[in-house]
């Protein structure tokens, strides 16, 4: 029998005596770490007991843990400014104005060292209405979607293309020495493209889910088994 979250909790908070580095973190960011343990182990199980692929999860040691969360307490958004407990104040840049009450924080550093907040916010109830309008949605290989009015949105053309610039470095990567300065410049090489792909689907399925939100109040899409289409190697990347 594994470890619940309370004993794990338990033990952490031994360890806060012992550890005074753990004491240079916010209580609830390392509470967080633990229900992120307690989640992966529980959804381990759960794949097990139903006969799935389980994927063990895998440890996370220094310099592989990306991401760090202030559930509830411990941060403050005052303008540009950006308070975290422990830390201390640092500017940011808001893309977009932030609605209703924010819950959590989570920082987040992507593959090029760049550090970014999430925040979730909650709304207050909005009121129902009834749709007016409706549209289908049928997600394809061939086309990216196909809409129940006739118009078909496609894979933008130069998302392919820097996905063969990805294969090209990559190439080049697998040819340096190990350890080699010029194998470093060639993993920043592979990273830098990595996000580049990242930032255009991104911001593609943005403008996709724009556009369908706009056209219609309601939104049906087919009812498909992604977990088990994914199995086909040759398929799933688009899908």
């Amino acid at each position: 029998m594994g470890r619940s979250y309370k004993d794990k909790a338990a033990i952490l908070t031994a360890e806060k005596k012992a550890n005074l580095d753990l004491k240079t973190v916010f209580s609830q960011v390392l509470q967080d770490v633990l229900r992120r343990l307690d989640k992966a182990f529980k959804n381990f199980f759960r794949r097990v007991k139903a006969g799935e692929t389980p994927g063990y999860p895998r440890f996370k040691g220094k310099g592989w843990y990306k991401s760090f969360t202030y559930p509830q307490f411990g941060f403050k958004l005052d303008g540009s400014k950006l308070t975290l407990s422990k830390i201390g104040s640092v500017r940011i840049f808001i893309h977009r104005e932030i609605e209703g009450k924010i819950k959590t924080c989570t920082i987040k550093k992507d593959n090029l060292g760049k550090w970014y907040a999430v925040l979730v916010s909650e709304l207050e109830d909005v009121p129902s209405i009834k749709p007016k309008t409706a549209i289908g949605v049928d997600v394809g290989l061939t086309n990216l979607v196909m809409l129940s009015t006739g118009e078909s949105i496609q894979y933008p053309k130069y998302y392919i293309e820097t996905e063969k610039k990805l294969a090209a470095v990559q190439r080049d990567l697998s040819r340096k020495q190990k350890g080699s300065k010029n194998r470093q410049k060639a993993r920043l090489k592979v990273a830098k493209v990595h996000q580049r792909i990242t930032n255009l689907r991104a911001e593609f399925l943005h403008k996709v889910s724009r556009k369908l939100v706009d056209s219609a109040d309601l939104i049906v899409f087919e009812n498909l088994n992604i977990r088990g289409m994914l199995q086909n190697r040759n398929l799933s990347k688009h899908i």
